[in-house]
């Protein structure tokens, strides 16, 4: 061999070692920023669950609120329809829960908390009769509802 020989064999040599050395750098960190999305993503989806969880358990516990008496039907309807939007149920689903998203329709635009106590007087009870006029109207279904939110098994998140 020649001088010339050993060394192209010697630089061959120490190029492919380069290469191979910044190839396994490369592939660690690959691996280290893939088990990081797969840690983030867990971590997403474990929050996910819990946020679903708790809105599930407030869903249950204005159910079982509206059902015992405790709450008037309008504000269980705004409640129940917020909450239930915030799980992204299918139409289907939704479907089964209707009569809250037709209350919700019918009350949302009465005036609440501090824009109702400025209210001049007669407008306020104006308001007020006409929602006790829609509790009315829908009592018997919003009731049906709730006790259907109370059996209901939620789908579980994928």
């Amino acid at each position: 061999m020649t001088a010339l020989t050993i060394t192209l064999t010697v630089l061959a040599a120490t190029t492919i070692l380069a290469l191979t050395a910044v190839a396994v750098v490369m592939w660690r960190r690959v691996f280290r920023q893939r088990q990081q999305v797969r840690q983030q993503t867990a971590l997403q989806l474990e929050r996910r669950r819990k946020q679903r969880e708790e809105l599930i358990e407030s869903i249950t516990v204005i159910a079982r609120t509206l059902v015992a008496g405790e709450m008037n039907e309008s504000e269980a309807a705004i409640r129940l329809k917020v909450l239930l939007d915030n799980l992204y149920l299918s139409e289907e689903e939704r479907q089964q829960f209707a009569n809250i998203e037709e209350m919700y329709e019918m009350v949302k635009d009465f005036d609440s908390h501090q824009a109702r106590q400025q209210l001049p007087k007669n407008e306020r009870m104006k308001q007020d009769l006409a929602r006790n006029k829609i509790e009315i109207q829908y009592r018997d279904k919003l009731l049906k509802d709730a006790r259907a939110l109370l059996e209901y098994q939620f789908p579980a998140l994928h």
